[in-house]
């Protein structure tokens, strides 16, 4: 018979979550496994920032530190450590070590009661339960491709936030019409601006934007990114060697400033002039020639203006950057781009 009780009552499985001195039993270790399971499967199905989305969360926020209270009983139940819960959050081996502890039977360990336990079971909870609420409020997303060089690499990976008043040369998240994709790109127009693009330089409101400073832009012509994409040069280096573009300084009616990278003579080089929507914006890549957003319609194969309803957040900062192909390339790491406030 196992140490704890095998009351499965909702009450019951809620307050021994909190209390890390006993055992758990596997039933009603499974009936909380599979509640934050269920849980945790409903993230994809939610949009950021969407009220299901933020449901989600909080409720995660709820259930993820009782679960692992019972994580920490239940190793405890077969005999194990109960400080091996750590490793079931880790990916694969997490969930290996979760499905032995829902099968395994229990033992009759008679374990002596140790409220220690108990009372940092409740702070760290607290910490992990504010962690998890965090995260309604701001969303991970990695950057497959360099449509906005040199501001975003390939690789980087940013945390976005809600918007609530776009402004311009915010660097935001959106879907388009029809679309389930989402595209990372700079909000130049506003609703109600007039907007083109004149051999490479855009034209708002009648006043071509500012393209200062023009240096050389190099990187390295190798692979980058899952996708193993080179990057595009100005000259045609050969594998390994240096790949070059013009970086220039482009600069907003405020003064905000940012660089855009340019290759030379394109077919978007020059847009005829539309005047955006009541509730549409205009969002443009900073690599301009390596680009695909507004300035084409979707007709044409681009993306069109963008509406309110479709912007899904800003990005605030780079969290971490990986010049390799994966995440978990940790040796191939920017240390200089490590929490990064993107402007």
């Amino acid at each position: 018979m196992s140490g704890g009780s095998t009351n499965p009552s909702t009450s019951n499985l809620i307050r021994r979550g909190f209390d890390w001195s006993g055992t758990t039993p596997r039933l009603p270790y499974i009936l909380v496994t599979v509640a934050a399971m269920g849980l945790a499967a409903m993230i994809p199905a939610t949009r950021n920032f969407s009220g299901a989305n933020t449901a989600v969360f909080v409720s995660l926020t709820m259930i993820f530190p009782i679960w692992l209270g019972h994580t920490r009983r239940r190793l405890r139940d077969v005999g194990w450590s109960g400080w091996l819960m750590w490793v079931a959050i880790l990916p694969i081996i997490g969930l290996i070590l979760t499905i032995f502890l829902a099968f395994k039977p229990g033992g009759d360990l008679n374990n002596p009661v140790d409220k220690g336990y108990s009372r940092l079971g409740f702070a760290v909870s607290l910490a992990f339960g504010a962690l998890l609420l965090s995260r309604a409020f701001w969303a991970p997303y990695w950057i497959p491709a360099g449509s906005m060089k040199p501001t975003l690499l390939v690789g980087d990976f940013v945390a976005v936030v809600p918007i609530y008043a776009p402004k311009r040369g915010d660097i935001l998240v959106f879907r388009p019409d029809g679309s389930d994709a989402e595209y990372i790109k700079r909000l130049i127009g506003m609703p109600g601006d007039t907007i083109s693009v004149q051999n490479g330089v855009i034209v708002l409101n009648g006043k071509a934007l500012p393209q200062a400073n023009p240096e050389p832009y190099l990187e390295a012509y190798t692979p980058q990114g899952a996708m193993n994409r080179l990057p595009r040069c100005i000259n045609a280096p050969e594998a390994g060697g240096v790949c070059e573009k013009a970086r220039l300084s482009e600069i907003l009616p405020q003064g905000r400033s940012y660089d855009v990278l340019d290759m030379g003579p394109t077919p978007l080089d020059d847009v005829a002039e539309i005047t955006l929507e009541p509730d549409a914006f205009f969002l443009v890549g900073d690599h301009r020639d390596n680009s695909n957003d507004s300035r084409m319609a979707p007709e044409q194969g681009g993306l069109g203006s963008i509406s309110r309803d479709n912007l899904t957040g800003r990005v605030a900062r780079i969290l971490f950057s990986s010049a390799g192909s994966g995440l978990m390339y940790v040796w191939t790491w920017r240390p200089d781009r490590m929490f990064k406030r993107v402007e």
